[in-house]
């Protein structure tokens, strides 16, 4: 198993990452297959999959943070502030199968890998708490900034989220 960057030449994996998407979300966002589809096709995308025997087991994408500010975030958590020189990890995602054998860090590694070398060293994110992941972030980067969101309406309002700004 082994983490991949995939651009426009990898469109024949769309039907693998909506497969992850579909298995690790219940509650399922209008439109995110197109949206997929033109992150791949966006350089200032980083589209990362998790791949295990030819097939895709995970997907991270992570956009300028900026796209979440202006064009998803803003309404959800108005104290999100812009800013050029960080990323924002939009979704990432690992078919339970393939839980918890070091898949999220072969992601993570490489999605940090990719922005150092472009410059970047803070990634923003929205961290799911009920499954440990904003755990997993604080305990693995530096936190630089974190707030507690109540009732997140991306897990159907019922759950927090912690938005963390992290130095990778």
């Amino acid at each position: 198993m082994d983490a991949y960057i995939i651009n426009s030449k990898n469109l024949s994996m769309m039907k693998d990452i909506m497969n992850v998407e579909n298995s690790c979300f219940k509650k399922h966002i209008t439109g995110i297959k197109k949206y997929y589809k033109e992150c791949l096709l966006d350089h200032k995308c980083v589209n990362i999959a998790l791949i295990d025997n030819a097939k895709v087991v995970g997907y991270l994408l992570a956009t300028p943070h900026n796209w979440a500010v202006r064009e998803m975030i803003a309404g959800d958590d108005p104290k999100m502030k812009r800013s050029m020189d960080k990323y924002y990890i939009e979704t990432v995602g690992i078919l339970e199968s393939h839980r918890g054998v070091g898949g999220l860090s072969l992601m993570l590694n490489k999605l940090c890998e990719f922005l150092r070398e472009h410059g970047i060293f803070i990634v923003s994110l929205h961290a799911r708490v009920s499954n440990g992941l904003s755990a997993v972030f604080q305990k693995k980067f530096i936190v630089l900034e974190k707030r507690t969101i109540k009732n997140w309406p991306y897990y159907d309002g019922n759950e927090p989220t912690d938005y963390l700004e992290v130095k990778i």
